[in-house]
């Protein structure tokens, strides 16, 4: 009763975003007529009818991340929403299968059946990512041998998190993902990935990679209120998106070229900044424990134009550290010698002790510093703009010209 009651005031609390985001998902579903056919209960439609089928994520560290809110925030909507034109299914798993309902018509009674047992879902044991993907793509093999000969997507919905009792001893498990999304690829299943509160750098990589591998789409819901914008990442990148979206498509693309025509306009009639002065990296910690010697970073690459990114200057100096959000870190030439830093990035960026708004510009005079903490929450960097002034270059730098907090081990991630 306890539980009965959390659920449906869960429900009542759900926002007008994520409804949104979840109409379009199950819009992106095919219609089609609905008829029984096999002794599982599942419910077939047209032969050339796209199916989805989740593939869900229930092992403990999703609870202990509170995924499972998200989780069945998207699935209480799916229930709600989907009507009776639309066929999804579902494989549940840990470090076994936990549950699996093969593809129903939505509004039938095996699909109520089906929506109902996701909501006594429980997140426990451990995760064996390529057990979960393995089924999804048999069981998509299966229906095509059925003769379905419609567009089939696996959705999976998990943490990235791949643990195994005992331990996984000689990277066994990451074998098996790596034989799976070749059997997915080569059988042309695109996987798309959601993030449900990625536990980390490595977990979100995963995830990237196999989607991408795949031909399948990748977003994030790594906060509360996220689901609606990783659903609609989702859906912008499939083949499959629902007539709304499409027709809503050609505005934006004619938009899109009139700003376009706009900016090449400015462009040509007006030369774009060369980059100049210096920048100097130290990090105070790194994830993997090294600790990289102070970087010096010269800006005035002759003639270059496009905009420089922090990833372009960590492989000038051979700065290995696993940090594929310093692309989106970018640096651009200001007025009087300033140097702009804009980061679309989940970063932290702090200067003069206050947190940078994301996707806005920060300006950085002669020796100015900003500090970045990295997305794993860990590794942190200090840089320091030196501009070149009338007649002369930046100072030789050292590593006590760094103005270093205290404690920037207590900045907030």
């Amino acid at each position: 009763m306890m539980f009965r009651n959390r659920w449906i005031r869960m429900r009542s609390g759900i926002s007008r975003s994520v409804s949104l985001v979840m109409i379009l998902l199950l819009a992106s579903m095919p219609v089609s007529l609905a008829e029984p056919s096999d002794s599982e209960g599942a419910e077939e439609v047209g032969s050339k009818s796209p199916m989805t089928i989740m593939v869900i994520d229930t092992s403990y560290s999703m609870r202990m991340s509170k995924a499972d809110f998200t989780l069945r925030e998207i699935l209480d909507i799916h229930r709600e929403l989907a009507g009776s034109s639309s066929l999804t299914g579902y494989i549940a798993y840990n470090e076994e299968l936990s549950d699996e309902r093969p593809p129903a018509a939505n509004g039938s009674a095996n699909q109520a059946s089906m929506l109902q047992s996701l909501e006594g879902i429980s997140f426990t044991g451990f995760s064996d990512l390529p057990l979960g993907l393995s089924t999804g793509v048999d069981r998509v093999l299966a229906h095509r041998a059925k003769g379905h000969d419609g567009e089939i997507r696996l959705l999976l919905l998990s943490d990235g998190g791949m643990d195994y009792r005992g331990g996984d001893a000689g990277g066994a498990g990451q074998a098996r993902l790596a034989e799976v999304i070749d059997q997915a690829k080569s059988s042309a299943i695109p996987i798309d990935a959601i993030a449900i509160h990625p536990a980390g750098a490595a977990e979100r990589e995963r995830l990237q990679l196999l989607a991408a591998d795949t031909g399948g789409a990748y977003a994030e819901a790594a906060r509360p209120g996220e689901a609606a914008t990783a659903v609609r990442h989702i859906l912008a990148a499939s083949s499959k998106a629902p007539s709304v979206f499409l027709r809503a498509l050609p505005i934006w693309i004619g938009a899109a070229a009139v700003v376009l025509a706009g900016a090449v306009a400015y462009a040509l009639t007006r030369p774009a900044k060369a980059l100049s002065g210096r920048l100097e990296g130290l990090f105070l910690r790194t994830a993997s424990g090294s600790s990289p010697p102070m970087k010096h970073w010269l800006l005035n690459h002759a003639g270059r134009q496009e905009p420089l990114t922090l990833q372009h200057l960590f492989r000038q100096l051979d700065v290995h550290e696993p940090l594929p959000e310093a692309s989106r870190i970018r640096f651009i030439a200001g007025r009087g010698n300033r140097l702009l830093v804009k980061s679309s990035s989940r970063c932290v960026i702090m200067k003069n002790g206050r947190v940078m708004p994301r996707d806005r510009r920060i300006v950085l005079n002669d020796r100015e510093q900003i500090y970045i903490t990295f997305e794993d929450g860990r590794t942190e960097l200090v840089l320091t703009y030196r501009a070149y002034r009338a007649g002369r270059g930046p100072k030789t730098p050292s590593a006590a010209s760094l103005s270093i907090p205290e404690d920037t081990a207590s900045k907030p991630a």
